[in-house]
């Protein structure tokens, strides 16, 4: 009988060994799904992913920009991009698909919005205080203005927003480009989208570098004025300059992270928050002097000095949050309207058509408006009043897009950009025609089932 539990042993012996070793397989095998599109260095545990079925929008008038226009085409999305694009009977199809039959719906490229702070923390204005501060008090080696802040990255602190996310889609906003609204030099913006994980949300983490008059929170009492917010954002280019010479040759004297962010910036789309046409002219000179274009944020009251604007060659980012109509039925009250406020009623949703007309590159904001969804029927008010209907749909799609150097990415309806598609109804800027769905990196909204 020795022998014989000897040998009984040895095989229990060697069946735990193959146990553990299937054990490990299958584990590996369970956390090495094959993971999303975006989150490919994270680990999926379950089952395939829906990405790797393809979806397929046929026989639709697919919307590729605002110059070229598919009667009956078909848009295949793979893994959150856009796989093949093409008329329908030229598009093929290789692997599993869900094919849906889009046909009398038309198919357009999702909004782009290049003003935003959606995702990141909200920024409070600095409080009055007795005692002044006349020097920083932000920790470790950065400048000794609290109001240049290029070192600040939004993607670093951009989290998820689901509450706001699905307002935006059904709003047709495919993606957006936030960055903290705070200070004078605000850092670098991110370009992302609408969607509940942040690691696909973010197409591009260091998209652009933005800045503006206002000093945001910082406490401290320099600058007080638009004349030394103006000098202090010069003084910033002039400093980093030198700082960049006089570190080749080590004679900076110490190390300015906040300098040093400020040229290494400088490669990326340069975005002023301005406001009033007033703003905008100072901006671009501001900008001239140092050979630096800027994509300005426009106060809706361009139009007022459109031809000026357009000398600059400026971008601008054209807000459309018009004026409501002033109640006039008090003869008393009525005189305290004056008339600068009922010309600028009437003229403002004139703004984007007079800007164009003039030779003025714009793209469409949502900022100011009480909710995403009164986006489109802005952009409808704005064509009634002149504005061509191409150039509408590039300033929502094409020209923001590639404003920012990311036509590649978003903006048309092409082979390897992300898989944002908007399915109307009918014509976007016809009255009446309703938003279907909103697919964004790949994945579907119902607006109207």
């Amino acid at each position: 009988m020795g022998p014989l539990r000897k040998d009984m042993k040895d095989l229990l012996k060697i069946r735990w060994i193959v146990a553990a070793f299937l054990t490990t397989i299958f584990a590996s095998t369970a956390l090495a799904q094959t993971p999303s599109q975006h989150s490919s260095t994270f680990p999926v545990n379950g089952t395939v992913d829906k990405h790797l079925v393809r979806t397929v929008l046929k026989n639709a008038t697919v919307h590729v920009d605002e110059k070229t226009v598919i009667e009956n085409g078909t848009i295949v999305l793979f893994r959150g991009l856009i796989e093949s694009v093409g008329p329908a009977d030229e598009v093929k199809v290789s692997g599993p698909a869900i094919t849906l039959d889009m046909k009398g719906y038309h198919l357009y490229a999702s909004f782009v919005d290049l003003n935003s702070s959606f995702g990141l923390p909200s920024v409070k204005p600095a409080e009055w205080s007795r005692v002044p501060q006349y020097e920083t008090n932000k920790k470790g080696a950065y400048g000794w203005n609290q109001a240049i802040r290029p070192e600040i990255n939004s993607s670093e602190a951009f989290v998820e927003d689901s509450k706001n996310s699905k307002a935006l889609r059904k709003a047709g906003i495919g993606s957006m480009l936030v960055h903290i609204p705070d200070g004078i030099v605000r850092g670098t913006g991110a370009l992302v989208m609408p969607v509940d994980n942040p690691r696909d949300a973010i197409v591009s983490s260091k998209a652009s570098a933005h800045y503006s008059f206002r000093k945001g929170s910082s406490k401290q009492n320099y600058p007080s004025s638009l004349m030394g917010a103006t000098a202090l954002l010069r003084q910033t280019y002039l400093d980093a300059k030198w700082y960049s010479e006089a570190s080749k040759r080590n004679l900076a004297g110490g190390t300015n992270l906040s300098l040093e962010a400020f040229g290494e910036i400088q490669n990326l789309p340069q975005i002023f928050s301005a406001g009033s046409w007033k703003d905008i002219l100072r901006a671009t000179t501001v900008g001239e002097e140092f050979s630096v274009d800027y994509i300005v944020l426009g106060g809706g009251d361009s139009y007022q000095r459109a031809e000026a604007i357009a000398e600059s060659g400026a971008t601008v980012i054209v807000p459309l949050n018009f004026p409501t109509a002033y109640d006039l039925s008090d003869p008393f009250l009525s005189r305290f309207v004056s008339l600068t406020e009922l010309k600028h009623w009437e003229l403002a949703p004139s703004n984007a058509a007079i800007l164009n007309e003039t030779g003025v590159s714009i793209c469409f904001t949502a900022t100011g408006l009480k909710s995403p969804a009164e986006l489109l029927p802005a952009v409808r008010k704005a064509v009634e009043r002149g504005l061509p209907e191409d150039v509408a749909l590039a300033a929502l799609t094409s020209t923001p897009a590639d404003a920012i150097n990311s036509g590649d990415k978003v903006g048309r309806l092409r082979v390897g950009l992300q898989a944002n598609v908007i399915v109307m109804d009918g014509p976007l800027f016809e009255e009446g025609s309703k938003m279907m769905e909103h697919w964004v990196s790949g994945e579907p909204t119902v607006i109207n089932d």
